[in-house]
């Protein structure tokens, strides 16, 4: 008797790296602050690093509502979305930290990231009348965030519950 064929072997494991609360922690601006100290956004860069192969994603508040964000976004938007782009991430959720920002700060950054080829995405914000926000995030009136990522197709969802606004 034949034996039947094998069976097909099992497919490769997706990974996902996700980072969250960042916080705008993009250096350390102590005075005199140990040179070899870690930042967050360099720890952050280098636990993506190491997981080459990963989908990599921000679960929310990359930029948050520091004043390093106000004033890097001021100074060089681009330099700031081109380094956390070259970290590794594709899609940042956009966090209740990251709302409690400067409207200005918020536009800022989410066009920055937009333009750097990370989306900034929202999923279940609405805005009446073509708001600014809604223009640069992906948001509840978009199509879904659909990336592709080692030959697959990644959808990505990101909400915030009404209570996180009231934090």
């Amino acid at each position: 008797a034949a034996c039947p064929p094998a069976p097909p072997p099992p497919p490769a494991p997706f990974r996902v790296a996700v980072s969250a609360d960042l916080n705008g922690a993009f250096a350390d601006i102590t005075c005199g602050a140990d040179p070899d100290h870690t930042v967050a956004l360099r720890t952050v860069a280098g636990q993506l690093a190491a997981e080459p192969d990963a989908f990599m994603l921000d679960a929310g508040d990359l930029l948050g509502n520091s004043a390093l964000t106000r004033l890097a976004l001021s100074r060089d938007a681009g330099v700031v979305s081109n380094a956390l782009r070259a970290s590794g991430i594709r899609v940042a959720a956009v966090g209740h930290r990251d709302l409690a920002a400067t409207r200005a700060t918020l536009l800022e950054g989410a066009r920055a990231l937009a333009a750097a080829g990370v989306v900034p995405v929202l999923s279940n914000l609405r805005c009446e009348g073509g708001a600014a926000l809604c223009e640069v995030v992906r948001d509840a009136e978009d199509p879904p965030v659909i990336v592709e990522h080692g030959g697959e197709r990644v959808a990505v969802v990101a909400l915030l519950t009404p209570a996180s606004l009231t934090r």
